[in-house]
């Protein structure tokens, strides 16, 4: 470089400014930082420049006092700018796919600087998904399907795919072409394309043979509503309508409605068919039921068949009180009221509940007439409902029939804690009370004797445990050996003597080697009719002298 094209007074103090000199190079300065806000961002671009999104430019982070003002100017565009100091610019469709960046220049002795760039793009389509199945006979020409207007966005490009023969598709209007020249099916998927990104849209398509009338006949209601019998030609769709008898002569009203009831589409075979329906909530009385087939929307002939709906069958009315009767403490006995109305399906079964007056239900299903409850409490209140069962289910619970369980506890007991020798009687034996042992002793006469209660009346009819302590003496069998020639027992009849016998002990009591036995504790339950009850306690003699002791006796309530 020469001498004269080199002139210090051109590169004079005053012509450089090393402060914006250094600023522009990226030398230390004053510093700030020129952003773009109002971006769009996107999985697939980024951020970028959205068309018909305002933009606004902004100088920040200043190092040192921020200057009076700045003038934005932005680069690679093709519009107008506004705003203070045009910090503000909206993108077009001719700043599609630009690289936009804003330059500031501060008024003061910041050095200008530039933003970062991005691309201009249009917001990405969006399809609805709202494209309609479509159903072409062969042989019908061409058929056209518009997917645009299951779009939204700007500038978009069209593309099809799919795997029915020779589709195609208008890029610019989104039209698709759809040839019907052989039978095809398959789904076509229509894709929007612009510079913001892709969605897709789909239909289905099916080319066939133009559907034909299917064909009914063989309507056989008699079976009706249970098994109405119809055959058609072909596989078809069924609708059906119920109608008050003439209202409907042509049937015009199974698909269009304004029906007493009506139904379909069921799908039903080729040939014959059962078809079962539910007229429940119908009432009685006589209707047409009418039947038409369809096939791809193509209708069948019409059949009508005249029928009589019978009132549906209900739960049985509600039976009247049953009649309650105690049958003891512990016992009651349920005597049914009549059936009532079976509400048109026979009675299967009855069932009842009981309660002791304001206690939880006990349920019974499948009971007797008679019913027997047991293990009542005694002196209690107790009420039964009754209901009928048919096939339809329950019937509601009846009011209540009550009694009241006789008193229980103990029936007759003595311990013999005082001599009352006086009110047994005796066989032809001897019998003596011993006050030191508090018991009633027994000398044996001749064959089986013994002692025997007074009469004990508080008896209902019902089962009683019996419970005697007694004790052999001077037996001569050995220790636990019933086999013994003297041994003892008790029998429980309804008369003087315990005769008419009600039962006796399985039990018996019996003397030891040394000739005398244990106090045995013999139990037995017999089930008394409901009249007086006596005791006798007895033992088969052996040699003379041979006596028993009895030591206590209880009866009460099983």
């Amino acid at each position: 470089m020469g001498k004269g094209r080199f002139q210090s007074g051109r590169f004079s103090a005053g012509r450089f400014n090393a402060g914006r000199f250094a600023d522009a190079v990226g030398a230390v300065g004053p510093s700030y930082v020129v952003s773009i806000t109002g971006l769009t961002s996107s999985p697939t671009h980024g951020p970028s420049a959205q068309i018909g999104v305002e933009l606004t430019a902004v100088a920040s982070g200043w190092s040192e006092a921020p200057p009076a003002s700045v003038t934005y100017t932005w680069n690679n565009i093709v519009g107008v700018p506004t705003g203070t100091g045009n910090a503000n610019y909206t993108p077009g469709a001719g700043d599609d796919l630009a690289a936009i960046s804003v330059t500031a220049t501060p008024a003061d002795t910041y050095a200008p600087r530039t933003s970062a760039s991005y691309v201009v793009r249009y917001a990405p389509p969006v399809a609805a998904g709202g494209l309609a199945d479509q159903s072409y006979d062969t042989g019908s020409g061409d058929q056209t399907v518009n997917a645009s207007t299951d779009f939204t966005g700007d500038d978009i490009t069209y593309s099809v795919s799919t795997t029915i023969p020779g589709v195609t598709i208008n890029s610019g209007t989104g039209v698709v072409t759809i040839p019907t020249g052989s039978d095809a099916s398959g789904t076509i998927t229509v894709t929007g394309t612009n510079s913001g990104g892709a969605d897709s849209t789909a239909f289905s398509v099916v080319i066939d043979a133009a559907a034909t009338a299917p064909v009914l006949s063989g309507l056989d209601a008699s079976g009706a509503p249970d098994a109405l019998e119809l055959d058609v030609d072909i596989a078809s769709n069924l609708y059906w309508s119920l109608d008050p008898v003439g209202t409907n002569p042509d049937g015009d009203t199974i698909v269009a409605g304004g029906i007493t009831d009506s139904g379909g589409p069921d799908a039903i075979s080729a040939g014959a068919n059962v078809i079962a329906f539910d007229f429940s909530a119908i009432a009685a009385g006589t209707y047409d039921l009418s039947f038409v087939a369809s096939n791809g929307g193509v209708l069948s002939n019409v059949l009508r068949q005249e029928i009589t709906l019978s009132a549906a069958a209900t739960v049985p009315a509600t039976m009247s009180a049953p009649t309650v009767t105690q049958t003891g403490s512990t016992s009651i006995s349920v005597d049914l009221a009549a059936a009532p109305d079976d509400g048109g399906s026979s009675i299967t079964s009855y069932d009842l509940r009981w309660q002791p007056d304001g206690g939880p239900w006990t349920e019974v299903t499948g009971i007797s007439d008679p019913e027997a409850i047991s293990g009542l409490t005694a002196s209690t209140l107790y009420n039964v409902q009754t209901r009928a069962v048919n096939a339809v289910g329950q019937g509601a619970w009846s009011a209540s029939g009550s009694d009241t369980t006789a008193a229980g506890g103990v029936t007759y007991s003595d311990d013999f804690t005082s001599d009352t020798s006086a009110s047994y009687t005796s066989g032809n034996g001897t019998m003596t009370y011993n006050s030191s042992d508090d018991t009633l002793e027994y000398t044996l006469g001749d064959g089986w004797t013994g002692i025997t209660t007074p009469e004990i009346t508080t008896v209902d009819a019902q089962s009683y445990t019996i419970t005697i302590e007694a004790q052999m003496l001077f037996g001569d069998g050995g220790a636990g050996n019933p086999g013994s020639s003297v041994m003892g027992e008790f029998i429980v009849g309804t008369t003087a003597g315990a005769g008419n016998i009600l039962g006796s002990s399985t039990d018996r009591f019996y003397g030891d080697g040394d000739g005398f036995g244990p106090v045995m504790t013999l139990t037995q339950t017999v089930a008394a009719s409901g009249t007086a009850m006596h005791i006798t306690i007895r033992s088969r003699a052996g040699t003379a002298g041979k006596k028993f002791a009895v030591h206590s006796i209880l009866v009460e309530p099983a």
